[in-house]
């Protein structure tokens, strides 16, 4: 992992099953830190079609997954699947939020702007190459994201 940070992102991309990988490391180590009343679901493509992507691009959504969706006391579930299209990648992620925490957007209005930069940065390096929704289910104490992003 600290090889990738220090090598594969200064450049302007790196390839997509690099990116991946990475992810899947930061999964890993996430997932031994949290209480055993936290689920989580991954995916991700087996034999990723080699695309370039800009590194670090798809992270700071799996981040927000993790410091929005784990309670100490209260059972969650993060859900985090990555699925290659035939001209790109697909980032769903859906997670519990709490009450007494703030959603990603709610910090954004705040103080927090990990998930307003990654906005802007995507606006930067794919315009017109990407759709970024999200919702909030107040109802169900969940988050949904889904990132489309066309690679070539």
């Amino acid at each position: 992992m600290m090889r990738y940070l220090l090598y594969e992102t200064q450049q302007n991309a790196t390839m997509l099953s690099r990116e991946l990988e990475f992810i899947k490391d930061y999964v890993e180590i996430m997932k031994l830190r949290l209480k055993s009343n936290t689920i989580v679901l991954f995916k991700l493509p087996e034999n990723a079609e080699e695309m370039p992507i800009a590194p670090m691009l798809l992270l700071p959504f799996v981040e927000n997954a993790f410091k929005h969706g784990v309670d100490d006391q209260e059972n969650s579930t993060i859900m985090i699947m990555i699925n290659q299209v035939a001209n790109g990648v697909e980032l769903c992620v859906k997670n519990n939020f709490f009450s007494k925490q703030e959603t990603p957007e709610k910090k954004i209005a705040g103080k927090g702007i990990g998930l307003a930069n990654t906005r802007r940065r995507l606006d930067l390096l794919y315009h017109c190459k990407h759709t970024l929704t999200t919702k909030i289910d107040d109802q169900a104490h969940e988050y949904h994201l889904q990132l489309k992003l066309v690679l070539i």
